[in-house]
């Protein structure tokens, strides 16, 4: 096998530095992510499939209750 040299080295350590960044990383993620319970997830979850756009109905409805006060204010005026 032959020498590696410094950029080979170097090459080596940054991969080892990411790999153990990243798995430092997951263990943080799915550690702070035990702080939902799992029935609250499969709580969304059938929300979700229950009324796929629901948020954004939701959403909807409030514009269209502030364009309605909106009108109702400037008719007055």
């Amino acid at each position: 096998m032959k020498d590696l040299g410094l950029a080979g080295w170097c090459a080596i350590g940054f991969l080892l530095l990411v790999i153990i960044g990243f798995n430092l990383w997951l263990y943080e993620f799915f550690k702070s992510k035990g702080d939902i319970p799992e029935i609250q997830i499969l709580k969304r979850s059938f929300q979700a499939l229950q009324k796929p756009f629901g948020q954004e109905e939701e959403q909807i409805s409030e514009l269209a209750r502030k364009v309605r006060e909106i009108n109702s204010s400037s008719k007055k005026e």
